[in-house]
C-alpha cells in the first residue's frame, strides 16, 4: 500500500509543478485529478495499483474536512458580520447555475430531435 500511496503523491507533486511554473492559472490538485484522469482513462496506470491507497481515503474523507472546518471557526466573526452578503453570493449563484442547466439541457433535447428528425427524413 505504501507503493500506491507514493503514486498518488508523486502525481501529486508532479501537478503542483505543472502549476508553479506554468502559466497555467489551474490550482495543483485540479491539474492533479485531470493527470490521474488522464492516466487511468489511457490505462498508464491501473485501478488495481493505486484501489486500496484510494479506498482507506475514501473511508477517511471525513478527517479531510475538519482543517477547513477549524479554519471556519477560526474566521467565525467575519462570517457573522457578512452572513448576508454569503446568502445573497449563494442563492445568486444557486438560480445562475439552476437556469444555465435548464438552458443548456433545453439546447441538447431540441438538437437531439432536430437530429433524428434528420435521419428520418434521410
Amino acid at each position: 500500500m505504501i507503493g500506491e500511496f507514493a503514486i498518488i503523491l508523486a502525481i501529486t507533486y508532479i501537478s503542483s509543478i505543472i502549476s508553479r511554473y506554468t502559466p497555467i492559472p489551474i490550482p495543483g490538485p485540479v491539474i492533479g485529478i485531470l493527470l490521474l484522469f488522464i492516466l487511468l482513462n489511457f490505462k498508464i496506470l491501473k485501478v488495481e495499483n493505486i484501489k486500496n491507497a484510494t479506498n482507506l481515503m475514501l473511508t477517511n474523507l471525513a478527517f479531510l474536512f475538519l482543517p477547513p472546518g477549524v479554519g471556519l471557526l477560526k474566521s467565525i466573526n467575519i462570517l457573522a458580520n457578512n452572513w448576508h452578503k454569503l446568502f445573497f453570493v449563494v442563492v445568486v449563484t444557486t438560480i445562475i447555475t439552476l437556469v444555465v442547466t435548464g438552458w443548456s439541457v433545453q439546447f441538447i433535447i431540441k438538437r437531439k430531435e432536430e437530429a433524428k428528425k434528420d435521419e428520418s427524413t434521410c
